[in-house]
């Protein structure tokens, strides 16, 4: 699963920096190396264009699929942090206590989210001819997937650390989904990549 690049500097919707665009082309070329089956992405347009980017590479079809879009957070939509904490306090502590349930913003929570998303992983993973599937998605949407597979509480959750950006690389085995990296800071090396394939 990999984490959209980040906006330009004006925080147009669809513009990267330069340094996401340079990202989104390593990283693109890195998560091909793996040798995907499908590609899969959220239709939002920074997460789209890695997937884009990666299909192109691994010479594949993009599908995109609207259960991988980032969380919506009804009232909170759009806030920065500083100002959530500041009109919100109390309804920001609640959601840290229960983000599996807690919806007193009007949108979505952790469970929203879950089921969703794992709707579409499981849609995907249902052809026998997937074994090695790329995810373009967003850092909520990562965050609840990768604590989902490892079996991290919904509370303890966003101490799992995915930057925008960054990828990981889950295994699945007879006895559940591995872990093999997490947070990229770079793209997978090719003598890593191989060290990983079934």
């Amino acid at each position: 699963m990999a984490g959209a690049p980040r906006r330009g500097p004006r925080g147009l919707a669809g513009s990267l920096s330069a340094s996401g665009a340079a990202w989104t082309a390593e990283l693109s070329a890195s998560l091909a190396a793996l040798a995907p089956d499908r590609v899969l992405s959220s239709p939002l347009e920074r997460a789209r264009l890695l997937g884009e980017a990666t299909a192109r590479h691994a010479g594949i079809d993009l599908a995109l699929d609207e259960d991988l879009k980032e969380i919506h957070r009804g009232s909170w939509q759009g806030l920065r942090v500083d100002e959530l904490q500041e009109r919100f306090a109390d309804d920001v502590r609640a959601f840290y206590a229960d983000p599996w349930t807690w919806s007193g913003h009007g949108g979505e929570c952790d469970r929203e989210i879950s089921r969703r998303a794992w709707g579409a992983l499981d849609r995907t993973l249902a052809d026998q001819d997937c074994r090695r599937l790329v995810v373009t998605t967003h850092y909520n949407v990562i965050r609840v997937l990768a604590c989902g597979a490892l079996g991290i509480p919904p509370t303890r959750s966003f101490a799992f650390r995915v930057d925008t950006g960054r990828a990981c690389l889950f295994l699945g085995r007879e006895d559940g989904w591995h872990l093999a990296f997490s947070n990229l800071s770079r793209p997978v090396p090719p003598s890593e990549v191989a060290e990983v394939r079934p």
